[in-house]
């Protein structure tokens, strides 16, 4: 076979990855072309040895040091040797689809209930290692397209999302019904998980955006109506936490007054009057919790007032009483 004199890659587009020369019969004083957004390496029995970036290189000695080490090239001259070239895009290929061609299942925080998801988007990497990807995917294939890529990285993509959308409706205590609002986020916890897995493949990525997020109508609306019955209990549960507090607060003080030795509410407390004034007060206490707030009461009390239906000792005096109660 003939020696090469001029080697390049002269793939177009933006779909290929990895283009294989398809000569290994070389030799000292070929040019070897790299091309922008290209990067090639020398490759000999499966080993990487040599790097090149974009330009243009005269094969030497000079600059295939590591090459020459194992081969033992003679210097000067056109001495022949065999090794094999191969170019890598570097182009940043931004707009990969990826999606869930089956539902995935997430569990609610709210509700604990398991509900079916279904999301598409895309993502954008750059081989930015050559050396890492030959070693992880290439071995005999002599070209490599981002069909192949995104079949080799679909099912990684797809674990990573079910994984970190669980994990972050888990960590956040959200429910499935409010992610819309968090989905930015999402795809940043996303992104990070996907990018530590592909560097290991001399990979990085440049972006990871999901478009849409959906579920299931009939297991959402279970979802929500869950929801809504939890919501109804824990407004029940704070309006009994409520009032409990204001009978709790008022028993309180009718006890401080009968421990009040000195006091005149002590005196009174301990005859019969002042029984039926407890059993007043607790009466009080009782319509405070289940009618008027004090604060009602004192505001309609202040419009008596201002309408001259009570006089001014009349509001100061019921004024008091309310007060008494709180």
């Amino acid at each position: 076979m003939a020696l090469i004199d001029i080697v390049k890659c002269d793939e177009q587009g933006n779909d290929w990855i990895v283009h294989k020369y398809p000569s290994n019969e070389l030799r000292l004083g070929t040019q070897l072309i790299v091309n922008e957004s290209q990067k090639a390496i020398l490759v000999k029995n499966g080993q990487v040895f040599d790097i090149f970036e974009s330009g243009r290189y005269t094969l030497s000695t000079s600059n295939i040091p590591l090459l020459n080490s194992v081969i033992n090239l003679p210097f000067g001259g056109n001495s022949p040797f065999t090794a094999e070239i191969w170019f890598f895009s570097t182009l940043n290929k931004r707009d990969q689809k990826w999606g869930t061609p089956n539902p995935i299942n997430v569990t609610d925080y709210g509700s604990g209930m398991s509900i079916d998801a279904r999301s598409f988007g895309n993502w954008g990497y750059q081989l930015v290692n050559p050396t890492a990807f030959y070693q992880k995917f290439i071995g005999a294939t002599a070209n490599f397209h981002s069909d192949e890529l995104k079949k080799q990285f679909d099912s990684m993509l797809l674990q990573k999302f079910t994984v970190s959308l669980a994990g972050f409706i888990e960590d956040r205590q959200i429910s499935v019904t409010k992610l819309m609002a968090y989905l930015d986020e999402v795809s940043s916890n996303i992104l990070n998980s996907i990018a530590t897995e592909l560097a290991l493949y001399g990979i990085e990525v440049s972006n990871f955006n999901i478009s849409s997020l959906t579920f299931d109508q009939i297991q959402l609306e279970r979802v929500r109506s869950v929801e809504f019955e939890r919501m109804k209990v824990e407004k029940l549960g704070q309006v009994q936490v409520s009032n409990s507090y204001q009978v709790i607060r008022n028993l309180d003080i009718m006890e401080a007054a009968a421990n009040n030795q000195n006091g005149v509410a002590a005196a009174g407390m301990s005859t019969g009057l002042g029984l039926g004034a407890g059993l007043n007060m607790f009466s009080a206490v009782q319509q405070q919790t289940n009618g008027p707030t004090p604060e009602e009461r004192l505001l309609k009390l202040k419009k008596l007032f201002d309408a001259g239906l009570i006089t001014d000792d009349e509001l100061k005096a019921k004024r008091l009483e309310i007060l008494s109660l709180i």
